[in-house]
């Protein structure tokens, strides 16, 4: 019997290349693609598994649409225009603009590693990024929301216990959660004194985040009584506000998702663009943006990254840069307008002085020098 070596992965033939010395002639987009999963699965902190995902989907793009024998270093521009030509004929720009960013890293990553010789290529694909235009996220009324909600409690308006999707609708509406945090929320990170909801990293589930960013989320007035009376019915040695079928984690991202997928369908907004728990946390952001909440404190509410993120949420119009204006210089002349005395002139004695036979001005003229100490 011939003993046969194992298959080797597109990284352990590079390697065994470059053991014979030189760079190697040939470097495989598989290559690049699986080191580039590599170094992402050994980030600190970890991706999210959403993320994983996504990224694995467009680099399955990129090796089904250019052959998985494509030689990165072989590369040419007019390649990947035809491959990225055809994607636009079935994607949106807004799908294909982040594969064509992935291909220009795969070339970065792989020259600054010497696998392969500096090129033009990167550079070119900057050309083949499409503008996005413009466009003003999907947003709820206030009308269609209390629809929802009620499809979601079961045709009841305001049930002294909500249901596990209602509550979660009404959650994100009223704090702008993301759903992977509202399903993640440990009722210890309830903080009904201060007022707070605290969103945590939880390493014992291995779970972060999105950007790892911690953050406290102010808990609304109108969400705190059906909080209460949630948790009231609820087992109380469960550890998360919604557990799942273990009491070490809580309920599956899926499985809220197909339920919240339901109410949106029996509501009648199942054709609405990206229907989802997410459309509430864009509501939210909206109404805070239409009340003139500031950029800052948005950011910092909704766990934005940038300020470019909550710019999405506000228009500006003629009216509110005027009002903007007219504000500033009325706060601008109440500072410097003079401070009023802390006496006033009795009225009684004015006119005592008028029946004496002064004149209103000359009386009240005697009485503010008197006040002032300078009679």
């Amino acid at each position: 019997m011939i003993d046969r070596d194992p298959p080797q992965s597109p990284l352990d033939i590079l390697e065994r290349r470059r053991r014979r010395g030189g760079r190697p002639r040939l470097f495989l987009l598989a290559a690049a693609i699986q080191r580039y999963m590599d170094s992402l699965l050994q980030r600190k902190p970890k991706p999210r598994p959403n993320t994983i995902k996504m990224l694995r989907s467009r680099c399955g793009t990129l090796l089904d649409g250019l052959g998985p024998q494509c030689v990165l270093s072989r590369l040419t521009f007019k390649q990947a225009q035809s491959h990225f030509e055809e994607r636009r004929k079935t994607c949106e720009a807004s799908t294909v603009n982040p594969e064509i960013t992935l291909l220009r890293q795969l070339l970065l990553t792989a020259v600054s590693a010497g696998d392969i010789a500096p090129t033009p290529l990167s550079e070119q694909l900057k050309d083949l990024v499409e503008a996005l235009p413009e466009t003003k996220p999907d947003i709820f009324s206030r009308e269609e929301f209390h629809k929802l909600l009620r499809v979601a409690n079961d045709g009841k308006d305001d049930p002294k216990v909500y249901t596990r999707t209602a509550l979660c609708l009404l959650i994100a509406h009223e704090s702008g959660m993301r759903l992977s945090e509202i399903l993640h929320i440990l009722k210890s990170n309830l903080d009904f004194n201060e007022g707070f909801i605290y969103v945590r990293n939880l390493k014992d589930i291995d779970w972060t985040v999105k950007r790892g960013k911690e953050r406290d989320v102010p808990i609304s007035p109108y969400l705190v009584p059906r909080l209460r009376a949630y948790l009231e019915a609820q087992d109380s040695s469960a550890r998360w506000l919604f557990p799942g079928a273990t009491p070490l984690r809580p309920v599956t991202e899926s499985v809220l998702s197909r339920s919240i997928k339901a109410a949106f369908d029996a509501a009648g907004f199942g054709e609405r663009h990206r229907t989802g728990a997410h459309m509430l946390r864009r509501t939210w952001g909206s109404s805070h943006a239409k009340e003139k909440t500031p950029l800052i404190t948005l950011c910092e509410m909704a766990g934005w990254k940038d300020l470019k993120t909550a710019r999405v949420y506000f228009s500006v119009s003629r009216s509110d840069m005027k009002e903007a204006v007219e504000k500033h210089h009325k706060a601008r002349e109440a500072k410097q307008a003079p401070a009023p005395s802390a006496a006033s002139i009795n009225l009684a004695d004015v006119d005592a002085l008028v029946a004496q036979g002064l004149s209103l001005e000359a009386a009240v003229t005697f009485l503010r020098k008197q006040l002032d100490g300078r009679s």
